[in-house]
């Protein structure tokens, strides 16, 4: 099996790269140069592949100026459009395009099932929806599916990970009043579910790649100082956030997110960490 993978520097992206390489498949990484070098080299990078993974994306957690937001919207909108454009042009095309969105597309009012998605009028949920946008275009030419993810838990990267250090001190608590929805999902149980709709061929569409059970920003504190054996008592105020982690990640550890897998437990697929307790001791021991 030969696998193309855009965003294989990231965090997901080398976890998803080594759990395929170590099952004996060929992967191909998609490096950001192949995207500015053209449509014709695209095609040929990913020529003969049988599943495209695209991941490419600029930091979310970082600081939000004009001109990074603007590298936000093209590092997933305009690769999405020219890898789509690639296996359009393809004589031979690839058996599935996975691409990735994230359940910041809903508003933050209650949690979605994708069935019921109200789509949020923010720079995040425009995002998401030009992002999707163009990705569907895909469902011309191959199979696709659609992930739509939350907080991944991993100490390898993304937004945990930055949150660590704050509260390996005992400074870490709840955002505001700790109210906000967050959805998460163990990477584990987020690699699982790539392989799952690889092999599972009817699988197809738009997927919400998160735990069953959300929690509040409080619960979650909570059980984070719980995991690390540290108090998470204090409210952490937003202009605080700003100063530690910067404009966008602050923006997004405020934000309330509430999804369901409603499409992958109905298809079948089985989450191995559905308590985020038990989800944050297995990889914070």
């Amino acid at each position: 099996m030969k696998i193309a993978i855009s965003g294989s520097t990231g965090f997901i992206g080398r976890t998803l790269s080594q759990f395929f390489s170590s099952g004996g498949w060929t992967i191909t990484p998609i490096v950001r140069e192949d995207f500015n070098m053209g449509g014709a080299d695209l095609v040929k990078k990913v020529g003969g592949q049988d599943i495209i993974i695209h991941l490419a994306g600029a930091p979310l957690a970082a600081r939000w100026t004009k001109k990074y937001k603007e590298q936000i919207v093209s590092s997933r909108v305009d690769t999405t459009r020219q890898m789509v454009d690639a296996i359009r042009n393809l004589g031979k095309k690839p058996d599935l395009f996975i691409s990735m969105s994230a359940v910041g597309i809903y508003r933050q009012d209650k949690i979605y099932k994708e069935s019921e998605g109200v789509y949020a009028d923010d720079f995040i949920g425009e995002l998401c929806r030009t992002w999707e946008s163009e990705a569907l275009k895909a469902m011309k030419h191959t199979r696709l599916v659609i992930f739509r993810t939350g907080l991944v838990f991993s100490p390898a990267g993304g937004a945990l990970k930055k949150m660590l250090p704050p509260f390996r001190l005992g400074l870490g608590g709840p955002v505001g009043d700790g109210k906000q929805l967050v959805s998460w999902v163990h990477i584990d149980d987020l690699v699982s579910a790539f392989k799952y709709v690889i092999e599972t061929k009817d699988t197809t569409g738009v997927y919400n790649l998160v735990a069953p059970e959300v929690i509040s920003n409080r619960e979650f504190s909570k059980i984070l100082g719980r995991v690390l054996k540290k108090p998470a008592i204090f409210p952490v105020p937003m202009f605080m956030l700003k100063t530690i982690f910067g404009e966008g990640a602050a923006s997004l550890m405020a934000r309330s997110q509430g999804a369901y897998p409603d499409r992958l437990i109905y298809d079948g697929f089985r989450f191995e960490f559905r308590d985020p307790e038990d989800a944050l001791r297995d990889l914070l021991g």
